[in-house]
């Protein structure tokens, strides 16, 4: 599932890019989960709790510009792509160094969807690890940027998933895993849980937030734990 937010005060323009992303969807088969906002702040406070693979900013929001919420984005996440859309071509320019990945002069055709599309699958493609879980009657292939953690419980391993849990057979060891993921940016905060930086939200004392959900940091690997999360953040591409 590839998630896409909407920013823009323009109802009709949300409507429009909808409809031809919902086209794109359906003629692809490449399922997107869009959301929408008609105000700047309604989106901010949604995209603490969210992990977006797409934004589309329109430049000109009263309050708080388009650039505005690029940049407080940048903060919290590099890696999400951001299209810009604008009613004037130059105003786009200043977007780029926020790293936009391209932007729409309105109206948006389904030409212009379709072709910023194409591209973002393409670098998806060739950046996007994938692993192979062995379940019950096969394997199963998995993005890595989909698995959100990794529980280990009994004899029983669970990769957490954005949009399935996936029971893995054949008694595998946590350790295994870590040893697979760890350079892509996961860890493990406990004894049983390997989670992925990605979607961890905060780092406390004793706890760490991933994907909402509150796991306990294990005394004996907080340390290692608080060096490998520092050298993601730092060394994460933009």
């Amino acid at each position: 599932m590839f998630h896409i937010a909407i920013v823009d005060d323009d109802t009709k323009a949300i409507a429009n890019l909808t409809k031809l992303l919902n086209q794109y969807q359906q003629e692809t088969g490449f399922q997107l989960d869009i959301k929408s906002f008609e105000k700047a702040e309604a989106f901010l406070m949604d995209f603490d709790s969210n992990n977006y693979d797409l934004l589309f900013l329109d430049i000109q929001i009263p309050r708080i510009s388009g650039l505005e919420i690029a940049r407080q984005v940048r903060k919290k996440d590099r890696n999400v792509s951001i299209i810009f859309e604008t009613d004037f071509a130059q105003y786009a320019l200043e977007g780029y160094k926020y790293n936009a990945v391209d932007f729409f002069v309105k109206p948006v055709s389904y030409y212009d969807v379709k072709l910023r599309m194409e591209r973002l699958r393409e670098k998806i493609n060739e950046k996007t690890p994938v692993i192979s879980i062995h379940i019950k009657g096969g394997i199963k292939n998995v993005l890595v940027s989909d698995i959100v953690y990794v529980e280990h419980i009994g004899h029983d391993q669970i990769y957490h998933t954005k949009t399935e849990d996936i029971l893995a057979t054949g008694r595998p060891a946590l350790a295994n895993a870590e040893k697979e993921l760890s350079k892509y940016g996961f860890a493990r905060c406990n004894s049983s849980y390997l989670i992925n930086f990605r979607y961890c939200s905060s780092v406390q004392q004793n706890t760490v937030v991933v994907d909402g959900k509150e796991f306990a940091l294990s005394r004996n690997m907080r340390k290692d734990f608080a060096e490998k999360i520092t050298h993601y953040v730092e060394n994460k591409p933009i």
